[in-house]
């Protein structure tokens, strides 16, 4: 069971959250009999880097992922280092909504004529 908090009126010492059902990514996409994403947009408020960690791509192919950075107190190359081990290069910054893409490199390489 996870948990979502609401952002209340910064003059107010309460805050609002309700409990939500949570699932493993892979899980809803084996129920869907999927397990190839184009395009995978995180954007979780700080959790980032822990998601990204946690996903099994070994058992999923995903093209594309951008993540936002804006909550995450740690620089790019943490991110780099951590999607570089599972085949991808970074892409791009996305302004004004700190993001960074990254691509699978063999994608870049095939649309680049790259090696």
């Amino acid at each position: 069971m996870g948990r979502l908090s609401m952002n209340t009126p910064a003059d107010s010492l309460q805050t609002a959250s309700s409990s939500a059902l949570c699932f493993p990514l892979e899980s809803l996409l084996l129920a869907l009999n999927r397990t190839h994403i184009d395009y995978f947009s995180l954007d979780v408020e700080g959790f980032e880097l822990d998601i990204l960690r946690s996903l099994p791509f070994n058992r999923l192919q995903i093209d594309v992922i951008s993540a936002e950075y804006k909550h995450v107190h740690k620089p790019r190359s943490v991110f780099k280092r951590l999607l570089s081990r599972h085949g991808y290069a970074f892409y791009a910054t996305v302004l004004p909504f700190k993001d960074y893409v990254f691509v699978k490199k063999h994608l870049l390489q095939n649309k680049q004529g790259r090696p």
